[in-house]
């Protein structure tokens, strides 16, 4: 077959050959600086499929984070991940390489993190000095007393060291190890434990042998050393340009780009749009019952159709110190009342939604701040009282603001998010001081991969009133 890849530059290469797998690194090769998935992916990869064309992003990242950036088409790819400790084909695990937990012992200011297949198990960090640096990696996690209990297969050990591991204890303990695991320092906190040897091109070897494809009906895109063994397995890779040395070792066949994407077919001779007919100034329109405008604005029935209440919700964020917080009031009435949920309420005749919403916050919170729009709900039953339809506007502030509550809210506070996920249940966990309310949910996606907040269900209310969970996890997400 033919195919054209378009590299960033502007520069195209028509291939013509058999292909049947096409596997490629994510940061630095199909992702670009935003660090996010290429929409055009979601309907390239059915378009290949239907060719016959395996698609196969191998990445650093644990099988269930891949799944959660590849949604919409998670089903229908396979994935090598955690730098090919792990191959999974169909929807089974192909190849793995697990480290030996034994290799590493808890020990003071050593935090110690299992990423297995399923999620991630930590002792319980919440209160720890090490919960500000965990919490903004490993939004999923299990925790565990003894991590000798845990019955998965751990395929990276991710250590959060508060002693700066480049100064000597990622040596001691590469020292300690004894060749049984290989040691590489990820961050000015962390370092990561492997199994000795593990690579990207044995697990692309396994996928290869799992549907009997040759190197020779293979493509592979890379941008790293540690893309170098993944390229060795193909017949025909490609090194984005400038890693010049990671082209040196793997001198096949180079695209001159950081980012490498395939094209979209080109529309020509699109036709011009008709001009559409200019109506006479002083033309008179009737409708089919002879009416015209007037007499039908008239005699129109407003009660027809149903009519919601119009709503507005404040999705207010700010720096906690800890994380990310986000701004509460709880209710001093019913529904819910003396549950948490977002400053908000109802919509005047005679204001826009963007004025309510500010009226509304500097009732309830005492805060004046510009908001933007980020989206509207309209869930059926959303809210007890009747179908009310609300839109959402968001606003970040750089640090916490000391909020006031009034009107019908008794009290305003800041409260830090966390969640875990399994699956697509999620669990919703605002902190403020002593209190604790939290919310599980089941979260449906759109094509896109974002949360879909209309069709995901609350499960369980523990505290944070209507809805405002998904709306919280979805202006997260954004974030």
């Amino acid at each position: 077959m033919s195919f054209a890849l378009t590299f960033g530059c502007g520069a195209a290469i028509i291939v013509t050959i058999m292909v049947k797998l096409i596997a490629t690194d994510l940061d630095g090769t199909l992702l670009g600086d935003d660090k996010v998935i290429p929409q055009e992916i979601f309907s390239l990869v059915p378009a290949l499929r239907r060719k016959g064309i395996r698609f196969v992003p191998s990445s650093g990242r644990s099988p269930y984070t891949l799944r959660e950036n590849f949604r919409p088409i998670a089903d229908r790819i396979d994935y090598i991940c955690d730098n090919g400790a792990v191959a999974i084909a169909e929807g089974k695990t192909v190849f793995t390489r697990p480290v030996p937990v034994p290799v590493v012992r808890r020990e003071e200011d050593v935090h110690v993190l299992l990423c297995g297949s399923k999620t991630t198990y930590l002792a319980p960090v919440e209160g720890t000095k090490y919960e500000p640096h965990v919490r903004p990696y490993y939004f999923r996690r299990v925790a565990f007393e003894d991590l000798a209990e845990v019955q998965d297969d751990v395929n990276k050990i991710a250590i959060c060291d508060l002693r700066d591991p480049a100064k000597g204890s990622s040596q001691r303990l590469e020292a300690c190890l004894n060749g049984t695991a290989d040691v590489t320092v990820s961050g000015a906190v962390w370092m990561d434990v492997m199994r000795c040897g593990v690579n990207k091109g044995d697990a692309l070897k396994a996928i290869q042998s799992h549907y009997g494809i040759a190197p020779e009906e293979t493509v592979a895109f890379g941008d790293f050393y540690n893309d170098i063994s993944l390229l060795e397995r193909a017949a025909y890779a490609y090194v984005m340009w400038p890693k010049a040395t990671t082209r040196a070792a793997c001198s096949k066949c180079c695209a001159p780009s950081k980012r490498a994407r395939f094209a979209k077919p080109i529309v020509k001779n699109k036709p011009h749009p008709q001009k559409r007919k200019e109506h006479k100034s002083m033309e008179i329109l009737v409708d089919a019952d002879g009416k015209t405008e007037e007499q039908f604005l008239a005699t129109y029935d407003r009660e027809k159709y149903d009519r919601p209440s119009f709503t507005v919700d404040n999705l207010l964020f700010a720096d906690g110190g800890d994380g990310m917080a986000v701004l509460m009031v709880r209710r001093g009435g019913h529904p819910f009342m003396g549950q948490w949920a977002l400053p908000g309420g109802f919509v005047s005749a005679d204001e826009c939604a963007e004025d309510a919403a500010a009226r509304e916050l500097a009732e309830e919170t005492g805060i004046n701040v510009a908001t933007e729009q980020l989206f509207t709900v309209s869930t059926p039953k959303r809210d007890p009282r009747g179908w009310t339809v609300s839109t959402c506007f968001m606003g970040l502030l750089p640090e916490i603001v000391a909020p006031k509550a009034g009107d019908d809210a008794v009290e305003a506070r800041w409260f830090t998010i966390d969640y875990l996920a399994s699956g697509d249940v999620y669990k919703l966990i605002l902190r403020s001081d002593e209190i604790l309310i939290s919310c599980e949910l089941k979260l449906a996606r759109r094509q896109d991969g974002k949360i879909d907040v209309n069709k995901s269900e609350v499960l369980v209310h523990n505290g944070i009133a209507f809805d405002h969970a998904k709306l919280i996890l979805y202006a997260v997400e954004s974030l």
